[in-house]
């Protein structure tokens, strides 16, 4: 029986296939000698994917870290808001209760305003005119009540 190289190069092909895949492969060619004993490749290759495995599990291990404390850190930050939220409330209160003019006796008290001569002071007024466009002033009768002049001549006092 004659046996061609090819003949003999596929059976040794098929019964490598049964240990080793990638010896196998390499029995197709003739010129290369090999064992079909030597098992070192699937060792690396089994290290390899350990290696992989690792890194990949380190790397999902990071992520879940800091994905738990981003929301951690959001939480603390929301939480912290309602803290800002009640300063704010607060705040409010006090300037309410601060400006909670109702009078003209409560604003007096609040500018402290004891006479015309302060009035001018606070409100840098030089003349009539000027005095009339601040406070938007249609009359002298307006300009009394406000200021709570009794006389026309406490008027005269505030304008000169």
């Amino acid at each position: 029986m004659r046996v061609n190289h090819f003949m003999l190069a596929t059976a040794v092909a098929l019964i490598a296939c049964s240990d080793n895949f990638a010896a196998a492969s390499t029995a197709t060619r003739p010129s290369h000698t090999f064992s079909f004993d030597d098992d070192s490749g699937l060792s690396d290759l089994q290290e390899e994917r350990d290696i992989f495995g690792d890194i990949v599990d380190n790397g999902a291990s990071r992520l879940k870290d800091v994905v738990n404390n981003g929301a951690s850190n959001i939480k603390d930050i929301l939480n912290s808001g309602s803290a800002i939220k009640d300063i704010l409330d607060s705040g409010a209160s006090n300037l309410k209760e601060l400006l909670d003019v109702t009078s003209a006796s409560n604003l007096k008290e609040i500018l402290d305003i004891s006479d015309a001569s302060n009035l001018k002071d606070l409100l840098d007024i030089s003349d009539a005119s000027n005095l009339k466009d601040l406070l938007d002033i249609s009359s002298a009768s307006n300009l009394k009540e406000l200021v709570e002049i009794s006389s026309s001549s406490n008027l005269k006092e505030l304008v000169a």
